[in-house]
C-alpha cells in the first residue's frame, strides 16, 4: 500500500467526516420498524457504484471500490470531507465503516 494510505489521522477524519452524513437504510427482519416508520419510504444516498450526488471538500482520493466509499490521505489539508448535494432532516443513521491498522 502506498504511504498516503497509512496517515492515519486524515483517514479517520475522513471516515468520521463520513460517517455524519450516510444516512443508509437497511433492511432488518429481527427487529420490525414500528409502524409511522414502516409507512415512510428510506432513501439510500450511495448507489454502490458511484458518488453522484455526492460532493468532496478537500485533497484526500475518495472513491468507489467494490461496492464501498474508500478515502485515502493526505499529508496537507489534513482534512477532507464528503457530503451530501441535499440536505436531509430528521433521520436514522446507519453505516458501517473499517479503518485500516496503524
Amino acid at each position: 500500500m502506498s504511504e498516503h494510505i497509512h496517515n492515519t489521522d486524515t483517514v479517520l477524519v475522513a471516515f468520521f467526516a463520513l460517517a455524519t452524513v450516510v444516512v443508509g437504510c437497511m433492511s432488518n427482519e429481527d427487529s420490525p420498524q414500528p409502524p409511522e416508520l414502516a409507512a415512510q419510504e428510506c432513501t439510500s444516498l450511495f448507489d454502490g457504484e458511484t458518488l453522484n450526488g455526492w460532493a468532496q471538500l478537500g485533497n484526500a482520493a475518495i472513491f468507489v471500490e467494490d461496492g464501498a466509499i474508500v478515502g485515502t490521505g493526505v499529508q496537507e489539508p489534513v482534512n477532507t470531507f464528503l457530503r451530501t448535494n441535499q440536505e436531509y432532516t430528521d433521520f436514522d443513521l446507519s453505516l458501517e465503516f473499517k479503518i485500516d491498522s496503524l
